[in-house]
């Protein structure tokens, strides 16, 4: 039987069990973690597990959603320090660092994900894509900035070059120096 926990022990097994599992899913993938791996790192008895999380898609879910929340929390904070042309740029320099962190929010393409999602229930995918379309909606409500371009080719200009860190690898030259380039040039094609 699971040994019982103080609510203060729950905060603190809960942050280790998210922390291992993003840990886990950039270097090893949502396949290759295993509950028991997860354990492991966060020092607690496998049966113990299932007190905090259903299962092991529960708790890679809710990393999901964190790590987009704190990525657009980084992308809040870094414009309204510079509402300006450039503090659009920088905000999205800010959010690809955060991406480089934490690919697995936005390959959403690879099988690994792909795999990750299809053991999602219905309501948690329609989550993630609800999520993923009122951030996109944000991004343009938090600039002051008008846009001389239609809001859905803006939004896929910028997905598209965000997709450019799957590449990062496969470019000869430096991903953020490539990426600060495209994003500065589209800025001020992007906006009055």
């Amino acid at each position: 039987m699971p040994k019982g926990f103080t609510i203060e022990e729950k905060k603190i097994l809960i942050k280790k069990f998210k922390e291992a599992c993003s840990r886990s899913w950039m270097t090893f993938g949502y396949k290759k973690t295993s509950v028991d791996l997860l354990c492991q790192e966060a020092g607690i008895a496998k049966g113990s597990f299932y007190t905090f999380f259903k299962n092991k898609e529960e708790l890679f879910f809710q990393v999901y959603c964190d790590t987009q929340d704190e990525t657009f929390a980084v992308f809040e904070e870094t414009l309204k320090a510079n509402p300006s042309k450039a503090g659009f740029a920088a905000a999205l320099k800010a959010v690809f660092k955060e991406y480089e962190k934490s690919t697995f929010v936005f390959d959403t393409k690879n099988p690994d994900f792909l795999s990750f999602e299809n053991k999602l229930s219905l309501e948690q995918r329609q989550e993630i894509t609800s999520k993923t379309s009122r951030l996109n909606d944000e991004i343009f409500s938090q600039s002051f900035l008008s846009l001389k371009i239609e809001k859905n080719l803006a939004i896929s200009v910028l997905s598209a070059t965000m997709a450019t860190i799957t590449h990062k690898n496969q470019l000869p030259a430096d991903i953020e120096e490539v990426f600060s380039f495209m994003i500065e040039n589209l800025v001020d094609a992007m906006f009055e």
